[in-house]
């Protein structure tokens, strides 16, 4: 038979729920866990301090990357790893924001919805 892979838009979808869906419980836990996840990413290279959580969740994220690279073929490797870069830090960045004071930062599921719209689209566009 035929093996369909999975659309970007929902590889991305999948990725972006768990961190932004708790977020509109108002989880303080879950806020501090993803500053926490936000400033260990931008400290990877600081081996001596973040090296595990780093190697715990490799395999996640390669098994998203590996997702999005059978979705699309034809991007090359290095643009959808910096795009995949890019899509990360953006919703660590949105879902570790402290201070959501209205509505349009509040909307986590809209705010979800935007950014996986546009990573996805231009995906496409490669």
């Amino acid at each position: 038979g035929v093996q369909t892979c999975a659309l970007p838009i929902s590889i991305l979808a999948a990725y972006a729920a768990p961190h932004l869906d708790r977020l509109r419980h108002g989880d303080i836990g879950w806020r501090h866990y993803i500053k926490l996840a936000a400033h260990s990413t931008l400290m990877s290279n600081r081996e001596d301090l973040v090296g595990s959580a780093m190697t715990a969740y490799r395999p996640i994220m390669q098994r998203f990357r590996t997702a999005l690279a059978k979705a699309l073929p034809r991007t090359p490797s290095v643009a959808l790893d910096r795009a995949f870069y890019v899509f990360r830090m953006t919703i660590l960045s949105v879902a570790a924001d402290s201070s959501p004071v209205d509505a349009l930062r509040r909307d986590y599921a809209a705010l979800s919805e935007s950014i996986v719209g546009i990573f996805s689209r231009g995906l496409r566009a490669r």
